[in-house]
């Protein structure tokens, strides 16, 4: 059918001109006939009030046809999905659904049928109403008694091949004579909702239902089902409503529908325990479920008051709350309902309270300065607190020196309406124990001996002025350096576990000797020169005193000396004394100390090389590992650990 009614928008227009338009009355058949041209002829069963429905430029209209049957005619072929159905009741009941076609055979699978005694709403792959009847070109229902409502579905695939849809038939069975209505009586309570079900009871089919009057508010009337539904809200006694009800064949006399809504029964919602703070507002969520107002009263009026829909906290303690509603016109009285309401004390702090800080002393004890204040007191009770602070006592947490935290103890509240207060002792408060300061007396350095430290000893007789018992703590002491010298500082240092508590204010520093000690002796090496000039350094005469060398030859024909130059004279042997004067932490020689010095006809030149062997000389070092050569360097011989080859600089002397 070309997408033909596959809007359900357009169905809908369609199917309710189809039942109530174009003059066509109860009891006849409709037929809808498509037609290529726009306005249609007036043929073969068509009258001249005729109606158009325009989709895909196909015109369906809708004519007088034989009676009892709804046909919708045409060849059309179906290549997707679209649906029939109706919104107003057929004026009877569905008898038989036949879906024909030419040129190809139907798929019943891809078919649907919905129906009902109420507009069908259902989805496409609804169930199917009855047992269908499938032949090569037509699909066919018969519904069950009652259903005055239809959809149809035609799927994509609906037919196999080249498919034209030919005729789809709704038949049904008009009604033979008008209803007549039962009269009855509706009865409820307030609040309630009717029973499904509930409405208005006529024989021989009724497609319609008037009333006149008025119903119950809360309450609904359906006319297209004459049934009663909703709960009601206001009570009602023989409350009557005149009912009439419609089929094909004309309508029924009117007949008295009477209403009797008692009053409901209404129930209060009220938690069986509450809490609340002293000074604050009482929220006791009290409901019913008829939405009247609840009324309340206090079993302790010293906790709390109660006057209509208030409750006021007035005191910490305990009471029983009653709610309780009258009810009206409407609604019953309810049973009353009951809340365990606690009081709890309203919590107060304090402000304006501060710590001394103190010199240490070994304890925790701190003290307070400030002046507290109450906070948290309501208005109403201002004058009727007060603040105790005669007990009042702080401790630090450690009574070690440093910033610590205070517990604070011993305020209290007074007063007439102190009962309805807890106080809370101050938090978050530090104070600080400052370092005690001492003094030393009787204190004396010992002299010592140079020793290359810096460290002090004392006499045994000292006396630390100010220590806490049963703190011990004792001097150290240091010489500002280690050199020998006379009245030298030492400063002073306490020392001990306790000593981070103190503070050492005088004496500071004494004063001591370090004494020079005995020279300390020479490490020398024998000197070998040719007849030229030689320059003493440590590699011959190496001393730990920083006092002036001095030195003298015990030959002058051999070699002579002037300050710290040998110069030879002749090839020989001979010896060099030296000597060397205090420095600053030793004493001066008292015994030279002697060098051999060999002076021979060669003179060395920086890189010469000699041996120390008088044997083979092919290995750097013997088998006690003294060296074999040794290397001139300028001024003196140096022990080498290779050997010297033929590229070797310098003359090599063996």
């Amino acid at each position: 059918m070309r997408k033909i009614l596959q809007q359900q928008q357009f169905t809908r227009l369609l199917l309710l001109a189809l039942l109530m338009g174009s003059g066509t009355m109860w009891g006849q058949t409709i037929t809808i006939v498509p037609n290529a041209s726009a306005t249609g002829n007036s043929t073969n069963g068509y009258v001249s009030a005729e109606t158009a429905f325009t989709s895909a430029s196909i015109n369906w209209k809708i004519n007088n046809w034989n009676p009892t049957t709804l046909q919708m005619r045409g060849n059309t072929t179906v290549t997707s999905n679209f649906y029939f159905s109706n919104t107003v009741a057929l004026p009877g009941d569905i008898t038989k659904i036949t879906i024909t076609n030419s040129n190809a055979t139907l798929v019943a699978s891809k078919v649907f049928l919905l129906v009902g005694s109420a507009e069908q709403t259902g989805t496409a792959n609804g169930t199917a109403a009855g047992t269908a009847t499938t032949t090569s070109s037509s699909v066919s229902w018969s519904p069950a008694a009652g259903s005055k409502f239809f959809k149809i579905y035609l799927t994509s695939g609906g037919t196999s091949g080249t498919a034209l849809m030919s005729n789809i038939k709704i038949e049904y069975a008009l009604p033979t004579a008008t209803p007549v209505v039962t009269p009855a009586t509706i009865s409820g309570n307030v609040g309630t909702a009717l029973p499904a079900g509930t409405g208005v009871t006529a024989s021989n089919s009724p497609t319609s239902y008037t009333y006149t009057g008025t119903i119950p508010a809360g309450l609904s009337f359906s006319t297209s089902t004459g049934s009663i539904s909703g709960t009601p809200a206001v009570a009602a006694n023989n409350t009557t409503i005149s009912v009439t009800a419609t089929n094909g064949s004309g309508t029924s006399d009117p007949v008295n529908l009477t209403f009797n809504i008692a009053k409901g029964d209404q129930t209060i919602m009220l938690a069986s325990t509450a809490n609340a703070q002293y000074g604050t507002t009482y929220t006791y969520g009290g409901t019913t479920t008829s939405g009247l107002a609840l009324s309340y009263t206090s079993s302790n009026p010293a906790v709390a008051t109660a006057s209509g829909s208030t409750v006021t906290i007035v005191g910490q303690g305990t009471t029983t709350i009653t709610a309780s509603q009258a009810g009206n016109t409407n609604w019953n009285a309810a049973t009353n309902a009951t809340q365990n309401l606690t009081v709890t004390q309203k919590q107060l702090t304090l402000t304006g309270v501060s710590i001394v800080s103190k010199e240490y002393d070994g304890n925790t004890y701190a003290s307070i300065t400030g002046t507290p204040s109450l906070v948290g007191v309501i208005s109403a009770d201002t004058g009727n607190v007060t603040l105790v602070n005669t007990a009042a006592s702080a401790t630090f947490s450690s009574a070690a020196v440093g910033t610590h935290a205070v517990t604070i103890s011993g305020y209290a509240i007074t007063g007439s309406a102190s009962g309805n207060y807890t106080l809370i002792q101050p938090t978050g408060i530090t104070g600080t124990i400052n370092a005690k300061n001492v003094t030393i007396s009787g204190i004396t350095a010992q002299n010592k001996p140079y020793d290359a430290t810096t460290t002090a000893t004392f006499n045994t007789g000292y006396t630390i002025n100010g220590i806490i018992s049963p703190d011990v703590v004792t001097v150290t002491g240091a010489f500002t350096n280690a050199n020998a010298g006379d009245n030298k500082t030492v400063n002073l240092t306490l020392s001990g576990a306790a000593t981070g508590n103190y503070n050492l204010a005088s004496p500071t520093t004494v004063t001591a000797n370090i004494t020079k000690i005995a020279h300390p002796g020479f490490t020398t090496n024998a000197i070998t020169t040719g007849l030229t000039t030689y320059t003493i350094g440590t590699a011959n005469v190496a001393s730990a005193s920083d006092g002036a060398l001095s030195y003298t030859s015990s030959n002058n024909a051999v070699f002579t000396v002037s300050g710290a130059t040998i110069t030879g004279v002749a090839p020989g042997n001979a010896t060099l004394y030296v000597n060397q004067a205090a420095g600053t932490n030793y004493l001066a020689t008292t015994t030279a100390a002697q060098v051999a010095v060999t002076v021979t006809s060669v003179t060395y030149t920086q890189n010469d090389w000699r041996t120390r062997s008088t044997g083979t000389w092919g290995t750097a070092n013997n088998s006690t590992g003294t060296a074999l050569w040794q290397k001139w360097n300028g001024s003196a011989w140096e022990n080498q650990t290779t050997n010297p080859t033929s590229s070797t600089p310098g003359i090599v002397y063996i």
